[in-house]
């Protein structure tokens, strides 16, 4: 059976396949290159011009390209440290001799003021601004609202741009079992798991 290799279409004609991270003679390609190639730059612009206009209706400065891609960036290196408040995440030492200090401040050079702000102003839809859009059909505000326009944007980037493979990545392939049993499952369901950072109950 032939192989089906993924592939993706970055801007212009540049197309990414598996097994092709060389870019020229001694370079390869980096996370925020895999990152840029799927994000659609349409998102990218409408993030930053109504992130822009939340601080500028603060009275603060507006954002700019860069300055989101390095927030979105921030968020992702959130995911793999365990903290009770942001500014845990700014911190230069390690709680941990397992684990590097987050220091996103240090990594990305946003001060913690600006993370903070940056951190209460984010807008990704135009849905968020209010309108019919933004209520169901009880009447009631949709709480996808906020990012409706940004997940419809990645998902309509990634049909148009990205070709899976035929090989599945296993997610949380190691586990804590759980055995059988429980009132909140089914005696047919083979076994249960669960993630420390994650719903207990899933």
């Amino acid at each position: 059976m032939l192989r089906t290799p993924w592939s993706g279409r970055a801007s212009g004609r540049d197309v990414i396949s598996e097994g092709g991270d060389a870019v020229g003679f001694g370079r390869t390609r980096t996370s925020l290159d895999y990152f840029l190639a799927v994000f659609p730059q349409e998102q990218l612009k409408l993030t930053t011009e109504l992130t822009s206009a939340a601080l500028v209706s603060q009275r603060l400065r507006p954002t700019s390209a860069g300055e989101v891609l390095k927030f979105f960036g921030i968020l992702i290196i959130a995911t793999r440290f365990q903290f009770m408040s942001r500014a845990d995440l700014l911190a230069t030492a390690p709680r941990s001799k397992h684990m590097p200090a987050p220091a996103v401040g240090e990594r990305t050079g946003i001060s913690s003021h600006r993370f903070d702000t940056m951190w209460s102003a984010p807008r990704s839809s135009r849905q968020q601004t209010g309108g019919p859009s933004t209520e169901d059909a009880s009447g009631e505000r949709s709480r996808w609202a906020p990012i409706n326009d940004f997940i419809s944007s990645i998902n309509n980037q990634m049909a148009a741009h990205v070709t899976p493979g035929d090989t599945i990545c296993v997610d949380e392939s190691m586990v804590k079992w759980y055995g059988l049993g429980g009132a909140w499952i089914s005696i047919e369901l083979p076994m249960y798991v669960s993630i420390d950072r994650k719903p207990e109950n899933g």
